[in-house]
């Protein structure tokens, strides 16, 4: 699934490199297959398009937590801060 473009947090389990059939089978489409016809391993990789990577990533695992905001603030208020800036900068 990694050489059709999907990232690996999307479809594996979570803290391992074992793909997770359940989450994979959504991703599961007639584009797949095309994109594996096409996939050329060799020479440079095309750059992500976004420049928020890092920030999509760590915003999309933290909207798991959103749920939870009280008591990460009741944790650390500085990390619930955080979280906030995170949020609003990618808006």
């Amino acid at each position: 699934m990694f050489f059709a473009g999907i990232p690996n947090y999307l479809i594996n389990e979570e803290n391992t490199n074992k793909l997770d059939w359940k989450k994979a089978k959504a991703y599961w489409t007639p584009d797949i297959l095309d994109r594996l016809e096409n996939y050329f391993p060799f020479g440079p990789k095309p750059a992500p398009n976004s420049k928020f990577v890092m920030i999509d990533k760590l915003i999309e695992q933290l909207n798991s937590l959103q749920p939870n905001m009280e008591g990460i603030k009741e944790y650390s208020y500085v990390l619930g801060k955080l979280i906030e800036f995170l949020n609003i900068s990618k808006n």
